[in-house]
């Protein structure tokens, strides 16, 4: 699995390399504070990452949100075993 983990990180580092020589026209970038003029190369990863990382925290989100209903269901599933288990075979 770790095999498989370096070869995709290593092809999408070869894609940036070329995508990076095959694009080196500068742009103008204008945020609040100040002006940059930074290769389209670059400010496209940027954007890329950040896109990347929006979704992930999208994702935990809802992640973290189905790990405690399922952890609230489990508990629920032993208290009614128990439960079950204390009426089928009641002590005497």
């Amino acid at each position: 699995m770790r095999l498989i983990t370096y070869l995709i990180f290593l092809l999408v580092l070869v894609i940036g390399i070329t995508f990076s020589y095959l694009n080196p026209t500068l742009v103008v970038f204008n945020y609040y504070i100040d002006v940059k003029i930074v290769p389209v190369s670059l400010l496209m990863t940027i954007s890329f990452g950040v896109g990347i990382m929006l979704s992930f925290l999208a994702n935990l989100v809802i992640f973290l949100r189905f790990k405690t209903k399922n952890y609230y269901l489990k508990k629920q599933l032993k208290d009614s075993e128990q439960r079950l288990s204390e009426l089928m075979n009641p002590s005497k």
